[in-house]
């Protein structure tokens, strides 16, 4: 059986790439003068805002790949040491972005008193931490037409980071034992499902675009544990709709639309024909973190243009972003990450070499 997570047998970065401007047009329709969210294409053909379905999206595969990471690796070590190379690097120069270009432009301070603010250094550290959950995470004073945080979809770091730690302590609690793995997923799906959480008792219930997070999650580390005896067949979203038919109107009704979509998209992008498009370089987190302080960018200065102008200009500039962030930030990153032991090596064999000289 092929292996989805084999990176010949998907086209996931172009899958992420498309879910990440799925997330600038649905945000430009709230964003945009004249715009409006409910006219969202996906949203009038199924009911689900297309911003909403890609940040689900990429907690599903986010959780099937690196589950699959962790599993071929079963070194927690080196699994906390490549997220950190992948996140962190392109979410600082993000930060920068925001508190150095962004921010100054909807704040009444001068430039230095804005910049070396007590609230500037608190915003920067709240981010970098995760400490974000129900936090007002605003610039002092800034405010674009009606918006006062400059980059929004920040906020599903702080979650995805949660499950990360989550599933790392499943990992380290069940020995690599593939039953009680399962169990773990199970308790989270089950968890995020009743109308009172036992487990993830931090997270607000019933919250369509919060609540579900860890569940997609749980559901991608499901595929990722039982890759080698599950193949991605259009089977899945017909299941899906079906408990979406019994369910609908409950909390399992709202997540099988979801993931009725979501196996969709996983069976397209797992197709031999669309694997041939796959793109070798992922843009999408680039794309993702700068794509709202874009908007505002552009929303400052074509404040009286309506349309979707607030569309295409903000994805223009941000893909410029994303090109940069992944050539010379994001990917030389995360090749150290990779190789970190064999750079430690060396140099502590440099300098062992240089003592006894």
């Amino acid at each position: 059986m092929k292996l989805i997570t084999d990176h010949k047998n998907n086209a996931f970065n172009l899958a992420r790439l498309l879910a990440s401007i799925m997330v600038v047009y649905g945000h430009s329709l709230s964003v945009g003068p004249g715009l409006n969210p409910l006219s969202d294409i996906l949203y009038r053909a199924t009911g689900v805002f297309s911003a909403s379905l890609a940040v689900k999206f990429f907690f599903l595969l986010s959780g099937m790949l690196v589950t699959t990471s962790l599993l071929k690796s079963g070194n927690w070590v080196v699994f906390l040491r490549h997220r950190a190379f992948r996140i962190y690097p392109g979410l600082i120069c993000a930060l920068f972005f925001v508190i150095l270009i962004v921010g100054p432009l909807g704040s009444p301070l001068n430039y230095i008193d804005f910049v070396g603010s007590k609230s500037t250094f608190t915003y920067l550290f709240r981010n970098l931490t995760f400490s974000t959950f129900g936090a007002d995470m605003s610039l002092p004073s800034v405010a674009i037409s009606k918006w006062t945080n400059m980059n929004i979809p920040l906020w599903t770091l702080a979650p995805e980071v949660t499950c990360y730690i989550f599933m790392l302590s499943a990992f380290i609690l069940t020995l690599r034992n593939r039953v009680a793995f399962t169990f773990f997923a199970l308790m989270v799906i089950v968890d995020c499902l009743l109308p009172t959480r036992f487990l993830l008792t931090f997270l607000p219930v019933g919250d369509d675009n919060f609540s579900f997070l860890p569940l997609f999650f749980a559901v991608g580390a499901l595929l990722a544990i039982y890759r080698e005896l599950l193949s991605i067949s259009i089977v899945f979203p017909l299941i899906f709709l079906f408990l979406f038919y019994l369910y609908s109107g409950t909390y399992i009704g709202v997540v099988s639309k979801y993931l009725v979509l979501i196996f969709v998209m996983l069976y397209l992008f797992t197709r031999p024909l669309i694997c041939k498009l796959e793109i070798k370089n992922d843009f999408s987190y680039g794309i993702y973190i700068y794509g709202w302080p874009c908007q505002m960018i552009i929303l400052h200065y074509f404040s009286n243009i309506n349309g979707y102008i607030h569309f295409f200009f903000p994805l223009a500039l941000c893909s410029l972003m994303a090109l940069i962030s992944w050539f010379y930030i994001e990917r030389p990153f995360i090749n150290v990450g990779k190789n970190f032991h064999l750079l430690w090596y060396s140099n502590l064999k440099d300098r062992f070499n240089k003592h006894t000289i």
